[in-house]
């Protein structure tokens, strides 16, 4: 595989961001693009760099980019606000489509946890997407933060957000949290976040309290209407404990175009996702049948 830094801007900010080519070359024909995009915290050098690294191997050109506020892309760390993150996704698609290797491409989106449902809001925006791939996300915020919590909990949780809040508008001072308190992680995923996660550079670090009510008003099975005419594959775990297959199921009843849903047996939200390991192989194999059937038809 090899790899070519860029850099971008999205709403003034510069992004950067890299494209991934076959070692063997640029094939021509009429595979697509493939942008990866990260879910909650994510890098590029993580899940989108790990997309890459296999489906450049069946001759795919990849992109991938971090949001702003991450890794060396520009502006605030601990800023993390799901529209922003749209736009970026939308800019990072423009730039990547006025490339000269993309003049006769199409481009298909693939979002990872928070950020499979971030690529269906961001798809109506991007006029070269021909194809959408939602990995083990959720697609209501206010519906997946409550499903974390007791009644109890999410009571507290409201609670603990609101006192935070009215302290911000009386003082000024923009209060920054543990992220996993607004966003708690099931045990499984945990312990990937702890062994794996935390040893790549720059992940990691509190957010800004605005994450929160961002999050709670995310709801991208609100928009499906506007992106029907785009095929869409559905992935999820089997036995994902942090955002469980019905966020999944649901999804699938309620989108209106073209549509296939694929479980992965036995597996959670995240502790598959190595290169070799079987589980994420089988994905791979699964992504490229679509995109042959639904995409390059």
């Amino acid at each position: 595989m090899e790899e070519k830094e860029v850099w971008f801007y999205s709403d003034g900010i510069k992004l950067n961001g890299k494209f991934y080519y076959p070692s063997e070359g640029i094939s021509e024909g009429k595979k697509p693009l493939i942008m990866s995009c990260s879910g909650f915290l994510g890098l590029n050098a993580i899940h989108p760099a790990r997309f890459a690294r296999a489906l450049t191997q069946k001759g795919y050109i990849c992109f991938g980019f971090d949001y702003r506020g991450f890794a060396k892309s520009g502006g605030d760390r601990g800023r993390v606000l799901l529209q922003e993150q749209i736009r970026d996704i939308e800019n990072a698609a423009i730039f990547a489509s006025l490339q000269e290797e993309m003049t006769t491409r199409d481009m298909v989106l693939i979002g990872w946890g928070m950020g499979a449902g971030l690529v269906l809001q961001a798809a109506d925006e991007i006029s070269k997407v021909v194809g959408l791939i939602s990995i083990n996300g959720f697609y209501n915020g206010y519906r997946f933060l409550k499903e974390r919590r007791t009644e109890e909990q999410w009571k507290d949780f409201l609670s603990w957000l609101k006192k935070l809040r009215a302290e911000e508008v009386q003082t000024g001072e923009v209060k920054k949290v543990d992220p996993f308190k607004i966003y708690p992680l099931d045990g499984v995923t945990q312990k990937y976040v702890d062994d794996v996660l935390f040893k790549t550079e720059g992940f990691g670090g509190e957010v800004e309290l605005h994450f929160a009510y961002s999050l709670l008003h995310y709801n991208p099975e609100a928009q499906l209407n506007n992106i029907s005419q785009l095929p869409l594959l559905v992935v999820h775990g089997e036995r994902n404990n942090l955002h469980p297959l019905s966020e999944a199921e649901s999804l699938y009843e309620k989108y209106p175009g073209q549509k296939e849903i694929y479980i992965i047996p036995h597996a959670g939200h995240t502790e598959w996702m190595c290169d070799n390991c079987d589980p994420f192989q089988n994905l791979i194999d699964r992504i490229i049948e679509w995109l042959h059937q639904k995409v390059e038809n």
